[in-house]
């Protein structure tokens, strides 16, 4: 792990650092202390030095890496399912069908497992991979320090989904119920419930109106 200590006033992110001598930073060549890499970090407005200390001590975060599929119709319906978030008690978002990639599964293998359980959608070909999420928040499933999703877009009629899942093992995936919703209702929505990624209406926007993006956008929560 590395700790970011940032030198100066404003923003920067930690994924944005590229190498740069010291001089950039404005140090004397040498003067960085042992175990210490100093980064130019750049801004639109200005740029900062940023230290990065190793931290030998602080573990790498547990991260869980699933897939998803963001399955849409022709006339751009999305398939969500409703989770019940236990805590906190009440919490619903609805999200797009997949799950976690299993030991030994490529994430092709582990999408087309999931679609089959939790909808009941055989997957031939190989979808393009549209989206990418990283983040981290200690807390936010039991057992891991985050997630990392890779969604996929699936494009198919509309089909009235039942996966090999029975009603009981969905409700133990915290899965109430399974909805199409449309674009412009999404957009829309007025209600308490959450979506995820939380800006999925824009998502979905840019998608169905830019097509499959070059390379996966990162996105956030």
């Amino acid at each position: 792990m590395f700790r970011l200590s940032l030198l100066g006033q404003g923003r920067a992110l930690a994924r944005h650092a590229v190498p740069a001598p010291g001089r950039a930073c404005g140090l004397a060549a040498g003067h960085a202390p042992a175990r210490t890499a100093w980064r130019s970090i750049g801004t639109k407005s200005r740029a900062f030095c940023a230290r990065i200390t190793e931290d030998a001590d602080v573990p790498s975060p547990k991260l869980r890496h699933s897939v998803r599929a963001i399955i849409l119709t022709e006339d751009h319906r999305i398939l969500l399912c409703r989770h019940v978030i236990p805590d906190p008690p009440g919490r619903v978002v609805w999200a797009t069908p997949g799950g976690g990639i299993e030991s030994g599964e490529t994430a092709l293998v582990a999408l087309r497992r999931e679609l089959q359980e939790e909808v009941g959608l055989a997957v031939d070909a190989e979808p393009p991979h549209v989206w990418h999420q990283e983040f981290v928040v200690p807390g936010h499933l039991p057992g891991y320090d985050g997630v990392i999703n890779d969604y996929f877009l699936v494009r198919t009629a509309a089909f009235n989904p039942r996966g090999t899942m029975s009603d009981e093992q969905l409700a133990a995936e915290n899965i109430s119920e399974l909805r199409w919703w449309r674009l412009p209702d999404i957009i829309a929505y007025p209600g308490p419930d959450l979506f995820g990624p939380r800006d999925l209406a824009d998502l979905l926007t840019v998608l169905v109106a830019g097509g499959v993006p070059p390379k996966p956008v990162q996105i956030g929560l």
